[in-house]
């Protein structure tokens, strides 16, 4: 006698899901969100005016907060490098222009900020002292500001 089986119409352990799905934020987003509390909190306390702007999407010093929070590096920079970063950033993108008109696009530079060049040629780059701080920006005058520079450059005085 042959014997002949039937398709089961249960699934089989394979077909079954691994695992519940979580509905907890992920360890990148809330470790994202720590780091851009702590840096935010730094920021405000050395420059109180310019609060309300880290905390308003869009704006330059929102999008250069989540620019230096989301890099590799992060937690490699010392403080001081991070603020330093950011306020670069945040001069960088109140500023229209780049990437166009031969400007070089700052954010396909080097992970060394005193090595970006802002412009065309060597003319328009950041210059830093021996510790590494940034002495002087030069900037491309085709870059067109979108109103004022902001005041987080000031965070790059001592």
């Amino acid at each position: 006698p042959t014997l002949t089986t039937r398709p089961s119409m249960l699934p089989s352990s394979s077909m079954l899901p691994s695992s519940l799905p979580s509905l907890s934020p992920t360890s990148t987003s809330s470790t994202i969100n720590a780091k851009t509390a702590v840096l935010k909190r730094h920021i405000c306390s050395e420059l109180n005016s310019t609060c309300i702007d880290l905390s308003t999407e869009g704006t330059p010093q929102s999008k250069a907060l989540e620019w230096v929070v989301s890099n590799s590096d992060y937690q490699s920079y010392a403080v001081g490098r991070r603020v330093q970063r950011y306020a670069l950033a945040a001069v960088a993108f109140s500023l229209e222009g780049w990437g166009s008109n031969g400007i070089v696009d700052w954010r396909n530079g080097g992970e060394d900020e005193c090595l970006w060049i802002w412009g065309w040629n060597d003319m328009y780059k950041i210059l830093c002292d021996s510790s590494g701080r940034v002495t002087q920006i030069g900037f491309d005058n085709r870059l067109v500001a979108r109103g004022k520079v902001p005041v987080d450059v000031a965070l790059l005085s001592d």
